[in-house]
């Protein structure tokens, strides 16, 4: 197993002799803020357009921030690309799978379904839930099968569980050994095809900032580092081509986008080999999960159910908020802290046994004489 992690020259090592990857509490505080972003987003956008029938003129200087949430999900890509593939390399397959069906499935699960009764108070703006819709979200698809989401915000698990598919498939045919070249070739496809193949599964546009990331965990490990910064470079080819082309819709100016994310590259740059221990970051990185599967939806229903109007909404907007952390805190303290073992026990027995059955085969034929 290759050493994920070089930390000004010392690597950390598990007892199985796999390298551990250290925490990095920046990167929770920036999910954080980044689930800020999104959250205000949505609520200060959505609640001011005339379809939702709230009657509010617009939260001023605030509503102008945080149209800029687009990027705050690109930032959101960009970690997991970076934290999946250290993730990654210090894993089995069968543990991988796992561990990410466990992190993701249960939660989702239970927010889908407090989000589908909650949804029964909403306004009349899409936010009517029926049976079938339910049963076709929770395959996590279900698009495919003529359902809208719940929750719109629901777009992006698929995105993050065809990244974490691909990623099994690299370790099961023992690709890890050759991770370099594997997401080089990702990069380049993504930057040769960028103007043409913009919905397509690893290649469009939900899928360029997950290849940065993976780009950054290669240069966290202090690998190939001139190649992989021509290779970060490239990556801002297809990233920055994304954010022009999403800001038609969003309505963000893409040039102030652009700086964003260039800020955001030379964060990542910057912060690697540094350390920084900052409070409660495990659990505030955590709660960021639930709160982006509970926001959005939620979040109006209980703006409706307020009254809100211009002459109370910011108090509304603090309530709201201060429940949806509240309550998101909470659900990650049970689900994720508590029953975390449960789920990696089911998902065990289940999910990842044929992921293991496969993985058996190919370590015997590598190992038979």
């Amino acid at each position: 197993m290759l050493s994920v992690w070089s930390e000004r020259g010392n690597v950390r090592m598990t007892t199985t002799g796999h390298a551990e990857v250290p925490r990095m509490d920046w990167i929770d505080y920036l999910r954080a803020l980044c689930a800020g972003v999104v959250l205000f987003n949505h609520l200060a956008l959505v609640t001011i357009h005339p379809r939702a029938g709230l009657g509010i003129s617009g939260f001023g200087l605030l509503t102008e921030i945080v149209e800029f949430g687009n990027i705050a999900l690109f930032i959101f890509f960009l970690i997991s690309g970076m934290m999946i593939t250290l993730v990654a390399q210090t894993q089995d397959a069968a543990t991988f799978v796992t561990r990410r069906a466990a992190r993701l499935y249960p939660m989702f699960i239970l927010c889908l379904t407090i989000t589908t009764v909650v949804s029964l108070w909403g306004p009349n703006f899409r936010f009517d839930v029926s049976v079938g819709q339910y049963l076709a979200n929770l395959t996590l698809n279900p698009r495919a099968l003529g359902y809208r989401w719940v929750d719109a915000s629901y777009w992006t698990l698929p995105v993050e569980v065809t990244f974490y598919a691909a990623m099994t498939v690299v370790m099961l045919l023992g690709a890890m050994k050759h991770l370099q070249a594997v997401v080089a070739t990702w990069v380049i496809v993504q930057a040769l095809t960028c103007y043409w193949f913009r919905d397509i599964p690893l290649i469009g546009y939900s899928y360029y900032f997950l290849a940065a990331g993976a780009v950054l965990a290669l240069l966290y490990q202090r690998r190939n580092e001139r190649l992989n910064l021509a290779l970060l470079a490239l990556s801002l080819v297809p990233c920055l081509r994304c954010v022009f082309a999403i800001s038609e819709s969003a309505r963000f100016n893409p040039w102030i986008g652009s700086v964003l994310i260039l800020g955001v590259f030379a964060l990542f740059l910057f912060m690697r080999g540094r350390t920084v221990q900052l409070p409660g970051a495990q659990r505030i990185g955590s709660l960021t999960y639930p709160l982006y599967l509970l926001h959005f939806h939620i979040g109006v229903v209980l703006m409706h159910q307020l009254a809100i109007d211009d002459s109370n909404k910011w108090w509304v907007l603090a309530a709201v908020v201060a429940v949806l952390v509240a309550a998101s805190a909470l659900i990650d303290d049970i689900v994720e802290f508590r029953m975390r073992r449960i789920w990696r026990r089911l998902f065990g027995a289940t999910l990842a046994r044929p992921v293991a059955w496969i993985e058996a085969r190919r370590s015997a034929a590598v190992n038979a004489p």
